[in-house]
Formats: C-alpha cells, sequence, structure tokens
C-alpha cells in the first residue's frame, strides 16, 4: 500500500515538461550487432514515436507482444522513467546514456533512439538494394551486348573489366539472396560460401582496382567526347565498386568481417 500510495503521489506530481523529456523517435534494430547476420538489423528496424499527452506517455508502433500491426499505447508514470501500460500493467523504462535515450520493454527487449537518416536501417537497406540494382542492370546491358553482337555477326570483344564486375556482384546478390539470408541462421554457412562464395565482391574490387590502373594510365591520352565519357564511366564504376565493397566488409556479408 505505502508503495502504490508512493507511485500515484509520483504520478500526479509528473509535470508535462518531465514527459516530453521522452518525446522522440525510437528505433528498434533486431539482428546480432557482431558476425555473420548483422545486416538483418535492416530488415528488423523498427520505429516508435513517443510523445506526451500531459499526464501520460501514448507510444505508437509495431508492440514485441502485439498483434503485429501498428497501434497507439499508453503509458502511466510509475517513477522516474518507468511506465506502465493502461491496458495490460506491462512496463517500460527509459534511460539516457551518453546523451542519447534508450527505451526497454518489459521483455528485454532494448531500443535506441533513432539516429540521423545517414545511420538509420532504412538507408543502409536503401544502398544495398540500389547498388546491387545498378550491378544486375550492368548485367544484363552485357549479355544484350553480347547477344547483339552474336546476332549481327560481329567479331566477339572479351568482356571488360565491367562486366566481370558486374558478373560478380549479380551472382553474390542473387546468391545471398536465395540462398545466404535463409542458411545464417538455421544451420551456418559452410566453408565454400563462408570463404569462397563470401568473396566474389573482393574478386569484383580486384578488377576495380585493375580497371582503375588502366583508366589513370590512360587518361592524357584520352582524346575525343566518347573517350572521356568512357575514363569517366570507368573512374565511377571503380569508385562505386570500393564502396560497396567497404560497405558489405562493415555489414560482414564478406569473407573477412569488421566486427
Amino acid at each position: 500500500m505505502p508503495e502504490a500510495g508512493n507511485q500515484a503521489a509520483w504520478s500526479a506530481g509528473t509535470s508535462a515538461d518531465q514527459l516530453q523529456q521522452y518525446e522522440r523517435t525510437y528505433t528498434m534494430n533486431l539482428g546480432p550487432k557482431h558476425g555473420w547476420g548483422k545486416w538483418f538489423r535492416w530488415l528488423g528496424a523498427k520505429d516508435y514515436q513517443v510523445q506526451s499527452s500531459g499526464e501520460a506517455l501514448v507510444i505508437k508502433g509495431i508492440f514485441p507482444e502485439g498483434s503485429g500491426e501498428t497501434e497507439s499505447r499508453t503509458y502511466i508514470p510509475l517513477s522516474h522513467g518507468l511506465f506502465q501500460d493502461q491496458s495490460s500493467g506491462d512496463t517500460l523504462s527509459f534511460q539516457q546514456e551518453n546523451g542519447s535515450w534508450k527505451l526497454a520493454f518489459t521483455q528485454g527487449v532494448s531500443i535506441d533512439e533513432k539516429p540521423a537518416w545517414w545511420r538509420h536501417p532504412a538507408t543502409a537497406f536503401a544502398v544495398y538494394a540500389a547498388v546491387g540494382l545498378l550491378w544486375i542492370f550492368l548485367f544484363i546491358i552485357g549479355i544484350f551486348r553480347c547477344l547483339l553482337r552474336f546476332i549481327l555477326r560481329k567479331k566477339q570483344a572479351l568482356p571488360g573489366p565491367v562486366a566481370w564486375m558486374a558478373t560478380l556482384f549479380t551472382v553474390f546478390l542473387i546468391g545471398q539472396l536465395l540462398y545466404g539470408n535463409s542458411e545464417v541462421f538455421t544451420r551456418g554457412y559452410p566453408m565454400w560460401y563462408a570463404w569462397g562464395f563470401s568473396s566474389l565482391p573482393l574478386l569484383a574490387l580486384a578488377g576495380a582496382i585493375v580497371l582503375g590502373v588502366r583508366t589513370f594510365s590512360a587518361r592524357k591520352s584520352s582524346t575525343g567526347q566518347k573517350r572521356r565519357l568512357q575514363t569517366c564511366f570507368s573512374a565511377v564504376t571503380c569508385l562505386i565498386c570500393l564502396f560497396y565493397t567497404i560497405f558489405l566488409y562493415y555489414w560482414n556479408m564478406l569473407s573477412i568481417h569488421y566486427s
């Protein structure tokens, strides 16, 4: 009884200003922070909007034990940083670490304050998908050119570094989608995938280095608009390959891991 009285007194004495300090968006990142499967944090990202109604906090989002749909719940204050759901009685707490807020549900799920847009999981997924589609597009263009040369009975030229890079990334992305995502948490990766297949982007990076050396060596002899456009395209492709390989390395999608 005294404890319930203290909670009621604290709730009654909570001001709107005290509740407003919790108002912000929190992002749940489901997935390991290290090792294989780190990239699942993109797919498990969920945002929770916390707003103050004056005497309680209203939280909108997809809750861990909920229906799977976005819903709003009202939490009344019990003590400093501790709140209780009016309907279910579940509690959640807030705490501040290194200047940023963190929200924790009863189920043990901890949620950090929403990061800047360039660090948000949705942005990482957009980069992965957009650049991946670019490689697939370049691969399709290469196939189309080969077929066109065959139909026109023109002499077939050997595929250049860009074509090989696009092919390696396309094979890697398709394999990751069809095999890698389903096997990482079930049976784990076999040796051939962990150290062989996951090294395909590194081979593409080697091709980018070769292309970069060629482009740098031929930059002075690049005369004419068409030649300059080819040089510019090669340079941009090398940079994209370098950036994308570093991106995959950071998210532990290669045979060697960042963390």
